[in-house]
């Protein structure tokens, strides 16, 4: 165990260049005003991933009180029990703030954290705490921790906190986002396995291991006994990724929408017309979503309640969210999960598409063609994240869930990416997301589909009084195609204000397209100009209706 306190731990604090550099986090102020409340008489749990900026948040408290006398820092190691840490804590009793690290290393840390409120908290001590293995701290707060401590959660990083703390843009956030290390975690393969080992499958294993007599393990002591948990852990987070990615193949694929792929057949293939027969084809849809599946043992023999009782621990940890009324009967496996990390997810996605690039799946198609339909899935999978990303963002956003309801709708052909009512009047916005910086009429079908928004509106006992396209482009001043068109970055940077401008908008523009249906469906309503002005009034209107005269 080390110690740090009065000269010495600012010598500690000082050395560290790069702390002065360091943007606050956004749960800097509700740290700082809980620890340095004097009547507060619970201890401060910083719970998250590595890389999350637990650590540096310390630091930071540490260097703005900047009252090294009065201030000991503590190091544990796994030598350590609390025995040792009360030791250290008595041993410096004129320091009234108490910073631990790394308090999930000590032997019986869950069975034994509240001593820690209950002798030195309600004596008058400041007491934080951090650690690697951060799943103790949710488990302890649950048993010996049960109301004496104030749980901040670190995991999760919004984009508008990323752009914040980073200076990196919304691209960069899809691809790398979910870890405060500048120079990246989910860059390659290779950073991205070793973090989901420790940060993840590790951390769970280290936690339920300290709780002692295997009995938080349930339905995992069987691959813990065979020292294959963590392996386990990693090839279900692998899994749901590939799944998300095997429902991506299969929209694009079972669409018939192989886009730029025709021209490229064209120019390079003279044997064009079976190349597009075979990309057509249910059966190489199939066979591609085969070698998506994971073939590991572990995860193909294991029982439901193993599936199960993993996705528990990794939800409770921050990792997955896992979307209402989604769920399968079989294991889980077709169950909507979000990764809070998008980086995660995007790095174990592009590993997949690289190894059916290269797979004998594809085998018969030329190496142009087969990278130009990895480059459209790749597109197509960064739309799907970038939905995930707003819809979490939402379910996340302090004061959104306590106004709306948010979630998904289909009908098996036509879906609303994200449809959100309003608690309060019952009416509803439907909201498509397009990974695009271009606004086109294709993008609303599912929008403007009345039959399928009478549907909606049906089975919801909801009115839809606003449709939105949340995409890449600029946000519009007016209506276009009946639709508001919000640019991502901005609908994210503020999403509840965002949102709530458009909703309480709710009404629709007259476009050129509008017009255009309405002189053939009433080519005598516009005997007169004046004419033009009255029609476009009754298309509002009419729109604002949820249907068109």
């Amino acid at each position: 165990m080390v110690t740090l306190t009065h000269d010495v731990l600012k010598k500690y604090i000082d050395n560290n260049k790069n702390l002065a550099s360091y943007r606050k986090r956004f749960c800097y102020d509700d740290m700082r005003g809980i620890f340095l409340n004097p009547h507060n008489q619970k201890v401060i749990s910083l719970y998250g991933l590595r890389r999350t900026g637990k650590t540096v948040l310390m630091q930071q408290l540490m260097q703005e009180i900047n009252e090294y006398d009065r201030m000991c820092f503590i190091q544990c190691q796994y030598s350590d029990d609390m025995m040792d840490l009360r030791s250290a804590i008595e041993d410096n009793d004129n320091c009234d703030y108490i910073f631990i690290d790394e308090a999930t290393k000590l032997e019986n840390f869950i069975n034994t954290a509240s001593v820690l409120s209950d002798i030195y908290a309600t004596a008058g001590k400041h007491i934080i705490m951090a650690g690697t293995d951060s799943l103790g701290f949710e488990i302890a707060s649950k048993d010996e921790l049960f109301d004496r401590s104030y749980l901040i959660h670190t995991t999760y990083i919004p984009y508008k906190e990323y752009n914040y703390l980073l200076g990196k843009g919304l691209e960069d956030y899809i691809m790398y986002g979910g870890t405060l290390t500048p120079d990246g975690t989910f860059y390659n393969k290779e950073i991205c396995e070793a973090y989901t080992n420790s940060a993840i499958a590790e951390n769970i294993q280290h936690s339920l291991e300290y709780i002692g007599r295997g009995g938080k393990f349930g339905p995992l002591l069987s691959f813990y006994a065979d020292d294959e948990l963590t392996t386990f852990l990693n090839k279900i987070i692998e899994l749901h990724n590939r799944t998300f990615l095997a429902k991506t193949v299969n929209r694009r694929f079972k669409s018939h929408d192989i886009g730029s792929l025709k021209d490229l057949v064209a120019k390079k293939s003279a044997n064009q017309r079976l190349i597009i027969e075979k990309l057509k084809s249910p059966d190489l849809r199939q066979q591609i979503m085969d070698a998506l599946k994971i073939k590991e043992p572990l995860v193909q023999t294991a029982d439901a309640r193993a599936v199960e009782a993993a996705k528990k621990w990794l939800e409770t940890l921050d990792v997955i969210y896992r979307l209402p009324g989604t769920a399968s009967q079989e294991a889980g496996q077709d169950e909507e999960v979000i990764f809070t990390q998008p980086g995660l997810r995007y790095c174990q996605v592009t590993a997949a598409m690289d190894l059916l690039k290269n797979s004998s799946v594809l085998s018969e198609l030329s190496y142009e063609v087969r990278d130009e339909l990895c480059q459209q899935l790749d597109a197509d999978v960064k739309g799907q994240m970038l939905e995930d990303i707003i819809f979490y963002q939402l379910a996340k956003e302090p004061g959104f869930s306590e106004k709306f309801i948010i979630s998904k709708f289909s009908d098996g052909s036509c879906e609303f990416d994200i449809a959100v009512m309003n608690k309060k009047d019952g009416n509803s916005c439907v909201i498509e997301v397009k990974h695009s910086d271009r606004a086109v009429k294709a993008q609303t079908r599912y929008l403007n589909d009345d039959d399928f928004c009478a549907k909606y509106e049906a089975q919801m006992q909801s009115q839809i009084v606003c449709k939105m396209v949340i995409y890449m482009g600029d946000t519009l001043p007016e209506n276009l195609y009946g639709v508001s068109y919000v640019n991502a970055e901005d609908f994210l940077m503020s999403p509840l204000e965002c949102f709530t401008q458009i909703y309480e908008r709710g009404k629709r523009c007259v476009t050129p397209g509008d017009l255009a249906e309405e002189i053939v469906r009433f080519p005598n309503s516009l005997a007169v100009a004046d004419n033009v002005k009255n029609l476009g009034q009754r298309i509002v209107a009419s729109h604002s209706q949820g249907k068109t005269k």
